[in-house]
């Protein structure tokens, strides 16, 4: 399989599995835990062994916190996106959504992502991983 098409497949994967461990948490309790940081940082290193090369993770990186940022920042915020808020609590609702897709990405998700994705392209290419 060529590296673009392998690297198409890998970021979608990556996104979904990063948003939906930081979205089960932060649906129900404020902030992220240990534990939670423990499963973003295995699933990026299987997303880094599943890339390849240590370019293929570098270059998957960017957009995978990207994406990841905008899936879990509009899953908070729809609530006031759909206008089931009402008028008083949009404002708030918006900010929440905000402050806490910031909190729950940055610094040790994103750490944790780029982390995990050269500790697997890294076993990917000490074990020839194909």
């Amino acid at each position: 399989m060529s590296e673009r098409k392998r690297l198409l497949l890998v970021v979608p994967g990556w996104v979904a599995l990063v948003s939906s461990i930081a979205l089960a948490r932060l649906l129900t309790a404020p902030a992220l835990t240990v534990g939670d940081f423990a499963l973003i940082f295995a699933s990026s290193i299987l997303a880094g062994s599943l890339a390849g090369d240590l370019e293929n993770a570098m270059i998957g990186f960017v957009p995978t916190l990207m994406l990841t940022v905008t899936t879990i920042g509009l899953v908070l915020a729809l609530p006031a996106l759909l206008g089931l808020t009402g008028p008083v609590y949009e404002q708030v609702a918006e900010r929440e959504a905000a402050t806490g897709t910031l909190q729950a990405v940055f610094p040790f998700t994103l750490v944790l992502v780029l982390a995990g994705g050269i500790v697997g392209s890294g076993l990917a290419e000490r074990f020839a991983v194909d």
